[in-house]
């Protein structure tokens, strides 16, 4: 029996709400669980990165620049037709044109 029920933290919490909210009425977020004691809102400390924000890679110290021949571990060799950033346009002889990062090639 619900008597017999001891509800503690946040489900105690949720549940007086409920209690307490008017029938059929709305009693805003806090008794619906998007913003009571249920999923409480936290600040971000200053200068935390966000999951999302990735840190920027820092350059190559080597540049490849158009006209390079590279060795790819899966591709194999070819000739670098064009860069942009960390990404480059490469001619492999067996695999035709791919674009990689310039991280997975090697010069050749």
């Amino acid at each position: 029996p619900d008597e017999q029920i001891e509800h503690v933290g946040g489900a105690r919490a949720e549940r007086e709400a409920r209690l307490l909210a008017p029938p059929g009425g709305f009693s805003g977020f806090g008794g619906s669980g998007f913003g009571g004691a249920s999923f409480p809102l936290t600040a971000r400390r200053a200068g935390e990165p966000a999951p999302w924000e990735a840190a920027a890679r820092p350059p190559r110290a080597e540049q490849i620049s158009v006209g390079t021949r590279v060795f790819h571990q899966k591709f194999g060799y070819g000739i670098v037709t064009a860069t942009a950033d960390d990404r480059l346009d490469i001619a492999f002889d067996k695999a035709g044109d791919k674009r990689v990062l310039d991280r997975f090639v090697e010069r050749a």
